[in-house]
């Protein structure tokens, strides 16, 4: 878009050298042409001169005595001889100064034509490049909220995700505390509350560990034996909380990450949509 405002600012400024270079010439143009009025005009006048000349010799050559009338008379048609010859040499250049004025207005009409259409153009020119200007503004206003909007989406997302996997480690704390506490005093599983996540343990499985818990809480775990097998019970319970936290930790996890992956595939395709 850059490259194509430059080529833009480039034309409009050849054709304003175009047109400043036209309108100098058609001044020198006007100029000539005052100068032909003028040669014109003084030509109108001589040939004036001329005619009241003739006719002045004419009148004199009327008055002269019979005597010298034929030596007059010659010496006369000579002398009008020559103003008529001056007077059709100066028709003559009356006609091509004539000719030459018709041609120059034309070259003056057609200069003038063409610097109105090029002021026209430029005139297009500008108003689309201010078109563009805006469009361009736009867009990026648009691109800029755009973002904005996606750093926002992402950042709830990020803060959603970090306060579930806060849950999960307290949760995973809490059961490592409560491990602790049983491997300190081995005589007797606790009254404790499980913390929620125990219900995605089968049932089966808890009634199998609770059952061996059971038991071993009620001999008072006097064998050595029966200490064992209570811890074993614990290891298993310890077990399987920590594999379903992990599972359902590495879930979240990819939940979080796709749906992020999905919605800025999403936005580039509304970008990309919009821009065409």
């Amino acid at each position: 878009m850059s490259q194509t405002n430059q080529n833009n600012e480039k034309i409009q400024i050849n054709d304003e050298d175009q047109i400043t270079f036209l309108e100098n010439e058609l001044q020198l143009k006007n100029e000539l042409l005052e100068t032909k009025n003028q040669v014109i005009f003084k030509l109108h006048s001589q040939i004036e001169d001329l005619h009241k000349l003739i006719n002045d010799q004419k009148d004199s050559a009327r008055n002269c005595n019979d005597s010298d009338s034929d030596i007059s008379n010659e010496s006369d048609n000579q002398k009008i001889n020559n103003l008529l010859q001056q007077i059709q040499t100066d028709a003559d250049i009356q006609h091509h100064l004539t000719k030459q004025m018709l041609q120059y207005s034309e070259e003056t009409r057609n200069l003038e034509q063409q610097i109105r259409e090029l002021r026209d153009q430029n005139q297009d020119l500008k108003e689309e490049l201010d078109k563009l200007t805006i469009q361009i503004t736009k867009l990026k206003e648009q691109q800029a909220e755009m973002e904005e909007n996606n750093a926002k989406e992402i950042d709830i997302i990020n803060e959603d995700y970090q306060d579930k996997l806060s849950k999960q480690n307290m949760i995973i704390d809490d059961l490592q505390q409560q491990i602790n506490s049983l491997s300190i005093s081995p005589m007797g599983l606790p009254q404790i509350s499980m913390p929620q996540t125990m219900k995605y343990i089968s049932q089966q499985q808890f009634q199998t560990v609770g059952s061996d818990s059971q038991q071993s809480k009620g001999s008072n775990c006097k064998t050595k034996e029966e200490k064992q097998q209570l811890m074993r019970n614990i290891k298993r319970m310890t077990t399987m909380t920590a594999g379903l936290m992990s599972n359902k930790q590495d879930y979240t996890t990819l939940g979080v990450l796709g749906k992020i992956d999905q919605y800025k595939s999403q936005q580039k395709l509304e970008s990309f949509n919009k821009l065409n």
